[in-house]
């Protein structure tokens, strides 16, 4: 089953963001994602996985590359759902906070 999502205007611009629940040890978060389907995955903060309690630093350590360059960022599998449709583990990317000079 197909799903639709219309675009969300965001300070007079239009993206394709559709919200999402990400769970783990018994929590909750619901939250927006951006969809770029021309990423091979999604990254999220740290804060998320913080309050979901998970130890994020565990999982395969990467440093995708974007427009800005490279960051650190941690694959961990995640329950996520998007609208009736649950997805048992789902590989994610966190990032933790970047440092500013």
């Amino acid at each position: 089953m197909p799903l639709s999502f219309d675009y969300e205007e965001i300070a007079g611009n239009f993206y394709p963001v559709i919200p999402i629940e990400l769970k783990a040890n018994e929590k909750r978060f619901l939250t927006r994602a951006y969809v770029d389907s021309g990423a091979s995955f999604s990254i999220f903060n740290a804060e998320i996985a913080d309050y979901l309690g998970l130890d994020y630093r565990k999982g395969n350590k990467i440093y995708p590359a974007g427009v800005g360059g490279h960051i650190c960022a941690y694959i961990n599998e995640i329950f996520i759902s998007i609208h009736d449709i649950e997805i048992p583990t789902l590989p994610l990317s966190i990032s933790p906070p970047v440092s500013s000079p």
